[in-house]
């Protein structure tokens, strides 16, 4: 595991999805990169990424306008920005980024279909998509078609089930840390 990801600094609740998210870039050099967080919530795993992945600008969109305007006052770092929007009708000029990263939020959209076709759209030739979410293997098999009807081909595919639970209990151990030390 990565020397950063064993700061706990960040909420414990982040941690899990922060190593969840850095195994799904693993792979990838973002570095320099014009970045794409879809589902970007509160902003946690895009301030992450510009600190600790340095790309060249990421721009983060979710639906909800709270959580946009909570990431604007909260995480303001050079070369990212938040934007309110939707999966299914991304705000970005076709081919306008290098990666577009999706952590556990693609179960919620309304169309995972249209979700993959603007991610097809608004990538560079060569870009990449770093997906991952809760499926079963079911739900992943009826999935799967959908990338190639996008256009996009699946170059690695992983059950990432054990780092998932190997971060859910180190949050679980944060937590009752936390809650150990309130009762002192």
């Amino acid at each position: 595991m990565p020397a950063y990801l064993t700061d706990h600094s960040a909420r414990p609740s982040l941690f899990g999805l922060l190593v969840v998210a850095c195994h799904v870039l693993q792979p990838l050099a973002l570095k320099g990169k014009d970045v794409l967080e879809v589902g970007c919530g509160r902003g946690g795993g895009a301030a992450f990424l510009a600190r600790y992945h340095r790309p060249g600008t990421l721009l983060g969109v979710d639906l909800s306008p709270k959580a946009i305007a909570w990431c604007r006052k909260r995480h303001v770092l050079p070369g990212v920005e938040f934007r309110e929007g939707r999966a299914e009708a991304l705000p970005c000029s076709d081919s306008a980024v290098d990666v577009v990263v999706n952590v556990e939020s693609s179960h919620c959209y309304a169309s995972m279909s249209g979700f993959l076709s603007e991610v097809a759209r608004v990538l560079r030739p060569g870009g990449h998509f770093a997906f991952c979410d809760l499926r079963t293997a079911t739900g992943w098999a009826r999935m799967r078609p959908g990338f190639d009807a996008a256009g996009l081909e699946i170059l690695q595919e992983e059950c990432i089930n054990g780092p998932v639970v190997q971060a859910l209990s180190i949050v679980q151990y944060n937590q009752q840390v936390d809650i150990t030390h309130c009762l002192r």
